[in-house]
């Protein structure tokens, strides 16, 4: 960073009435904005984007609004930064750069979901999916949509819409080309943890048998810690519900950390086995 802040600074200080100047002029407030308190936040961003007409170059306006729009997503304003996308790209006849306003404005729409599933804020997520047209959804080209959707219902407690979800999710990644680097692009998770929320979704859902089978598929090698103990709760779920204690004893034995709910589950089948 003190590298590119250096040769944009001596760009402006050489070339201050230029459009190289102003380009560079731009590329140092845009990480201002990026960096900036809250309260400053509008003048910086009023100020970048008055040098816009000092840049006579073809696209410029493009250009523009890809500085400002991946500002904000830096910042974490992933609606701002879409629905300023939204905007630019309905008011003009075909953008030059399409597929990078089709890629952003994906992006902006996934990380809005994303974002309010990690605060739990799970009206908000599914709003996300009613706010925008579901031709976004399939320009983006992107298939986390359906995992996060898959997600927002399991923590919902709303068990078959997340079956069916995470199942069109697999459906759907599991015919890509190339899944493991549209995986690390939108940031997905590994597909053996999809298949242990698959399984717990089952699970809750009473399809045993269903999530038995699924579980059957998660190489351990590919879970955390954490997912492993998952795993194997759910696991004794299915063993209890089949009846087999000594199963269910030895798959509880191996969760790593107990809580109120294993130790529940441990009783009650010790008290089984008596």
């Amino acid at each position: 960073p003190s590298k590119w802040r250096g040769y944009y600074n001596e760009s402006v200080f050489r070339y201050k009435s230029t459009v190289g100047g102003a380009v560079a002029k731009v590329r140092l407030l845009w990480h201002q904005v990026i960096t900036s308190e809250n309260k400053r936040l509008q003048l910086l961003v009023d100020d970048m984007m008055s040098y816009e007409k000092m840049i006579t170059l073809p696209q410029a306006d493009e250009f523009m609004i890809f500085q400002l729009t991946d500002a904000y997503f830096s910042r974490g304003l992933y609606k701002r930064a879409t629905d300023e996308l939204l905007a630019f790209y309905k008011k003009v006849e075909r953008p030059l750069y399409v597929e990078k306003f089709q890629r952003r404005i994906g992006r902006g729409i996934a990380f809005q979901i994303k974002d309010h599933i990690a605060k739990n804020e799970l009206k908000e997520a599914f709003k996300v999916y009613e706010n925008y047209d579901e031709v976004w959804f399939k320009k983006s080209e992107r298939v986390d949509y359906g995992y996060l959707k898959g997600l927002a219902y399991e923590k919902a407690k709303v068990y078959p819409a997340a079956i069916q979800a995470y199942n069109e999710f697999l459906k759907k990644f599991t015919k890509l080309a190339d899944p493991e680097s549209v995986r690390l692009y939108e940031g997905l998770p590994p597909v053996d943890f999809v298949h242990l929320r698959l399984a717990k979704s089952y699970l809750e859902n009473k399809q045993f048998g269903l999530a038995s089978s699924v579980l059957s598929q998660i190489k351990m090698a590919n879970i955390s810690d954490e997912e492993k103990d998952e795993f194997y709760t759910v696991s004794a779920k299915i063993d209890i519900n089949n009846e087999r204690w000594a199963s269910a004893i030895d798959k509880l034995q191996k969760v790593s950390k107990s809580n109120f709910d294993i130790v529940n589950l441990k009783a009650d089948v010790q008290a089984s086995l008596k």
